[in-house]
């Protein structure tokens, strides 16, 4: 596994405390997936355990498609790219990574939360300037290259579908 849904993972705490733990900015969505990032790019790894058992309910306070989910996801999926990829990653990936935006903000659009997406993206690009600050910190703790990073992501058109199934689930509480 690459990263663990925070609501189902257990961190070492002398791990956990290195990292920083959660970024607060994100708050509540994606901030799992930041540390994940964070902590794969230290050498650190991420072990799916089989038998565990977690009752989880995504978006249960915040509600499944509300505006305040749908910003802090489509917000920090920028955050998240720009302080942790590589920057060959970066660049080699950002054709897909603004398609993924785009369809994302079409699919909300097409759900009646336009606005919302909208003032998530300019909410995210204003950001840019202290996540590039923090991106610095990030990069010059990484113990780990952008190829071998890039072997432990997923790869093709079906992570790029898995992920957006993901992220669509997150939101209208229909995970797969």
């Amino acid at each position: 596994m690459f990263s663990a849904c925070g609501g189902a993972a257990m961190y070492r705490r002398d791990a956990f405390l290195e990292m920083g733990g959660f970024d607060e900015r994100f708050f509540g969505y994606l901030e799992d997936t930041d540390l994940g990032l964070r902590m794969q790019l230290t050498g650190r790894r991420c072990l799916y355990v089989a038998n565990s058992v977690v009752h989880h309910v995504g978006s249960a306070t915040t509600g499944v498609e509300s505006e305040y989910t749908v910003y802090h996801t489509q917000r920090n999926m920028i955050w998240l790219w720009v302080k942790g990829m590589p920057l060959p990653l970066l660049l080699l990936y950002l054709p897909q990574h603004l398609a993924v935006n785009v369809l994302m903000a079409a699919w909300f659009s097409m759900r009646g939360r336009a606005r919302v997406t909208l003032a998530a993206k300019r909410d995210a690009i204003a950001g840019i300037p202290r996540v590039l600050r923090e991106r610095r910190a990030v990069q010059r703790s990484r113990r780990v290259g952008a190829r071998e990073l890039r072997a432990r992501m997923g790869h093709g058109a079906g992570a790029y579908s898995m992920a957006f199934t993901r992220a669509v689930g997150r939101v209208t509480g229909r995970l797969g």
